[in-house]
């Protein structure tokens, strides 16, 4: 997921102020805040790629470029109308507590939906990386130091980033993840199964969990989040046959798991666990992104 765009540090010089936004911020639904949430620069509804838009969360007054994570939602519902991802309070919260963190945080539309078309959508993901890097002056981001963050079913779109490691995703945060396709072999409420021989097509590529066994060495460090409780049928089992595979690769990996949590329980349970996984989660982006 991920196309180079600037060279190494190249054209790293004043960083261009950031839009500001008009709204009033919302309220933090996450299980952590920081303090300077509801005070920082957003750049809202940049064009990445046809009608595709981001939002980019900045500490406000920074003086250098900082790294970057970028959060990829979970997709949507197939045929509904509903509003964009970017405005969900969840994207807009991490946006802005990566922010308030030090970090930049960039929030961005994607065409992934219960449908589970992660083909069509893979390129949208690569875009928005390439738009980061390609803007990393104007944005104030070091283009050589990103992390990508995937939620939910947004997990399979994970493969690339393990397929084709790239030295500027210095990590990998997933996020109560689907982690193969084995999902698509079963009815849902929203869609039929896929035919087995089209799972078969599309697994060795776009199957996360398949990914692990290419190069071991080149794979960035992964933090892994599981929801003991996450009620979406065959997640879990995606999950526990990644980590088989990951220990059988030793692949560089944090996995916590939040033995009574519910899919969503960064923003669902605010217990001492979800804070504990999610203070974890910013000293894993620190450690491997740097201040």
């Amino acid at each position: 997921m991920l196309i180079a765009g600037l060279a190494a540090g190249a054209g790293l010089g004043a960083i261009a102020p950031l839009r500001l936004e008009a709204q009033e911020p919302g309220r933090n639904v996450l299980g952590i805040d920081r303090p300077g949430t509801a005070d920082v620069a957003v750049d809202r509804g940049r064009r990445y790629r046809d009608t595709l838009t981001m939002d980019v969360y900045r500490p406000r007054g920074a003086s250098k470029p900082v790294p970057a994570v970028v959060f990829v939602h979970g997709g949507l519902v197939a045929g509904a109308k509903g509003t964009s991802p970017t405005t969900w309070p969840i994207y807009q919260s991490w946006g802005r507590l990566a922010a308030a963190d030090g970090l930049a945080g960039v929030t961005f539309n994607h065409r992934l939906t219960t449908n589970d078309n992660v083909a069509e959508t893979e390129p949208d993901v690569e875009a928005a990386i390439a738009h980061v890097r390609a803007n990393a002056k104007e944005l104030g981001i070091d283009p050589e130091r990103l992390c990508l963050a995937f939620y939910s079913a947004g997990g399979v779109l994970a493969g690339s980033a393990l397929r084709e490691p790239r030295p500027f995703v210095r990590c990998v945060v997933l996020f109560y993840p689907y982690l193969d396709l084995e999902h698509l072999r079963m009815d849902t409420r929203f869609r039929r199964a896929y035919a087995a021989s089209r799972v078969d097509s599309l697994a060795p590529r776009y199957s996360p969990a398949a990914q692990l066994g290419r190069d071991p060495s080149r794979l960035p460090p992964i933090f892994l989040a599981m929801a003991g409780h996450d009620e979406i049928p065959g997640l879990n089992a995606s999950i526990r046959r990644f980590v088989a595979a990951a220990v059988d690769q030793r692949a560089p990996m944090d996995l916590l798991i939040h033995p009574t949590g519910r899919h969503g329980f960064d923003e669902a349970d605010h217990d001492q666990r979800t804070r504990d996984i999610l203070e974890h989660c910013l000293t894993f982006l620190h450690r491997h992104l740097g201040r």
